[in-house]
């Protein structure tokens, strides 16, 4: 049985919860509890850095000390393991381990797009969690019915449980985010600090490498950020 793999910092009490992403907050909590009233699998999708991933680790924190044979990967890892399997002629064996475990978590689906090999093994694995009633969470960049590439068996599969969506982030809930993040490495990010820096990025990959810059500097310098601080590190993003 292959390890979680589980991120521990990303829980539910550390997930932020704002309009544009509720419904998704909702289903995942749902999700997580004894007895999910949500039909299985559930389905979350939505855009780079609007949270699904935060949200499957969360919970795969959540349900493993009942329900500990959690299994996350991303689509990529998951790929690779299966191509492995192949070449070392022993896709049964991991077959047979996946079928043991009692929580389903695979980020990124729409990158099994194209890969028939294993989108079947995928696919044999979720029909045999289904018969058992164990759960399975999956994330994508698109609705199921966008998905392209994709064996119909899973695409039916995904439309027949529950698809939930998250919309980008504002520009409160990115600030929240930003916030958040500087109080866990023990920094605090002034509200006008906090919205200079959300405002100064186009992506949330952008997003990410200033603010990483920002706190690391900050840490570094042991000195709290400032707009001074936000516009160089703005600057040296540009």
């Amino acid at each position: 049985m292959p390890n979680s793999a589980l991120n521990p910092r990303y829980t539910f009490d550390g997930f932020i919860v704002s309009d544009s992403n509720r419904e998704a907050h909702t289903a995942a909590t749902e999700m997580a509890s004894s007895h999910p009233a949500f039909q299985n699998p559930l389905y979350i999708c939505g855009g780079v850095g609007t949270g699904k991933t935060h949200l499957l680790h969360a919970i795969g924190n959540a349900v493993k000390p009942l329900r500990p044979r959690v299994f996350y990967r991303t689509s990529e890892q998951f790929t690779n393991a299966v191509i492995s399997a192949y070449r070392t002629d022993s896709v049964e064996q991991f077959r047979a381990g996946l079928e043991n475990i009692d929580v389903l978590l695979m980020d990124d689906v729409h990158f099994l797009a194209g890969k028939a090999r294993t989108q079947q093994v995928f696919l044999e694995m979720f029909e045999s969690l289904s018969r058992l009633s164990r759960q399975v969470v999956v994330s994508s960049n698109c609705h199921p019915a966008e998905l392209e590439g994709m064996d119909r068996r899973l695409i039916q599969w995904f439309e027949r449980g529950t698809v939930t969506c998250i919309n980008a982030a504002d520009k409160p809930l990115t600030t929240q985010i930003l916030q958040r993040r500087a109080w866990d490495c023990g920094i605090e990010l002034r509200d006008d600090v906090a919205t200079l820096l959300a405002s100064g990025c186009a992506t949330i990959r952008e997003l990410e490498g200033a603010s990483n810059r920002l706190l690391a500097e900050c840490s570094l310098m042991n000195a709290k950020p400032n707009i001074t601080t936000v516009r160089r590190v703005l600057r040296a993003t540009a």
